[in-house]
């Protein structure tokens, strides 16, 4: 027989203290390994060109002196790779082009080599411009709002954990009664224009991965959020099964 009550203090034990991050002492110590700490024989290196355009067209690329500059194995571009980029760019840093090279100062010199023409679009900066029917679109197919899909109500609390039981799609996110909450405040505030500062989550290494082959699979060491996502992201990139990655 389940004991309820002590179902629930297991369940709430961290709520409100102070928890300790199960991999916080090899972090601050150096005992963690991050994916520039895997060295492998015969590692070649990545360097990545950037767009220095929020938004254009890419009318002629030129990669003919990258490819023969020293060390070079591979250049990579939306004309052989077209899975991977594309000859539109939506933002400052979207990526044109990759040079593989024997080392990583080899790979920037032939990256330096490549020539890209812009055709520059027009683009939009402020969210509230940009919610202008007038406004340029950031994707020429899609209007720049575009409600999100999956939303849904949440019905149903449990008693015991408060937690809802049931949900159904919906115009928007919701749980409660939205309508008799309104009635029964004593203040509603409404407001339009609000403004986020710009964020980003810190990490505790550079961005990139290192990856391997041992014969049979590749391991890739890298950071991720959406681990299970970027995996089945790069085995389409690949033409490969995402059973032969090891993230």
């Amino acid at each position: 027989m389940t004991n309820e009550k002590s179902d629930i203090t297991v369940a709430h034990a961290s709520v409100g203290q102070a928890v300790r991050q199960k991999d916080g002492r090899p972090r601050v110590t150096g005992e963690a390994r991050y994916y520039a700490d895997y060295r492998f024989d015969n590692l070649l290196h990545a360097a990545i060109l950037h767009s220095p355009c929020p938004k254009a067209e890419i009318v002629s690329l030129d990669m003919s002196e990258a490819e023969q500059a020293e060390g070079v194995h591979l250049v990579m571009t939306h004309t052989n790779y077209p899975s991977v980029f594309r000859d539109t760019v939506y933002y400052v840093g979207d990526l044109v082009a990759a040079v593989i090279a024997e080392s990583l100062e080899l790979a920037e010199a032939a990256l330096a080599k490549i020539k890209v023409e812009y055709a520059r679009k027009d683009f939009v900066l402020d969210m509230l411009q940009a919610t202008d029917p007038a406004a340029p679109r950031v994707f020429d197919d899609q209007p720049n709002q575009s409600d999100w899909p999956y939303h849904h109500k949440l019905l149903e609390r449990d008693p015991i954990t408060g937690l809802h039981k049931k949900k159904e799609p919906h115009s928007h996110y919701e749980f409660g009664d939205v309508e008799k909450g309104f009635a029964e405040a004593d203040l509603i505030v409404e407001q339009r224009d609000i403004r986020y500062a710009y964020c980003k989550g810190p990490v505790m290494e550079t961005r990139g991965c290192t990856i391997a082959h041992d014969g049979v699979k590749l391991n890739v060491y890298t950071h991720s959020q959406g681990l299970h996502d970027e995996k089945m992201r790069l085995a389409q990139a690949l033409g490969i099964p995402g059973s032969d990655l090891n993230y």
